[in-house]
């Protein structure tokens, strides 16, 4: 629920959520300091067989190593966070301290596992009988908002922390181009006629 609040709230990516520590949260100056990311990717042993490795890596590119306002709307999320963790760690008798500080991690203290937190959103979305989006669509809904505010192109870049300018412009192009699919689907005139010849029929 955090995670995806937190998402929804800043465009942030989820590795970049899942690799926020404590000492990234300046509540003090109301930012938030992005610097490391969590990944869940397949390695392979020397025999060839592959198995799921979850490890901390820098961020995706210079530009992702970033600085960003911390909305007012997520202060207590945040530190709601923080204290359900510690919470959690309490609680389990062999918890990990290899990533003390770190915010969203495992029952057990561990990094959470990409895969987790996506059958987690899935979970979610099904309960709710929502339809299936993936969990990325919330950092393009964070974009859109910004795009619909007026907030500026470069502006909206800088914050997801893209690696160029036009990155955020075909984000954006994409965007557009979905909502005029949207709106022509609502109101193309096949669409009025359809709903002509079932009035005549309802008749």
């Amino acid at each position: 629920k955090y995670i995806a609040l937190i998402s929804l709230a800043t465009g942030m990516r989820s590795g970049e959520i899942l690799g926020l520590r404590t000492s990234d949260i300046d509540f003090k100056n109301k930012e938030i300091h992005i610097n490391k990311s969590v990944s869940t990717t397949y390695l392979y042993n020397d025999d060839g067989s592959k198995y799921k490795s979850t490890f901390i890596q820098d961020t995706k590119s210079l530009k992702s190593n970033r600085i960003i306002p911390l909305p007012t709307s997520l202060v207590d999320i945040l530190r709601k966070s923080i204290l359900l963790q510690k919470e959690e760690k309490l609680k389990c008798k062999t918890y990990s301290t290899e990533y003390k500080g770190y915010i969203f991690l495992s029952l057990q203290g561990n990094l959470m596992n990409a895969s987790n937190l996506s059958k987690a959103w899935s979970n979610f979305l099904k309960e709710n009988k929502i339809e299936h989006i993936k969990f990325h669509a919330l950092r393009h809904t964070y974009a859109t908002k910004q795009f619909e505010a007026g907030i500026p192109l470069k502006t909206v870049s800088v914050i997801l922390g893209h690696s160029s300018i036009k990155v955020t412009e075909q984000c954006y192009l994409d965007l557009q181009t979905e909502d005029l699919k949207k709106q022509y689907e609502k109101h193309s005139p096949l669409m009025n006629l359809k709903k002509g010849n079932k009035a005549v029929a309802s008749n």
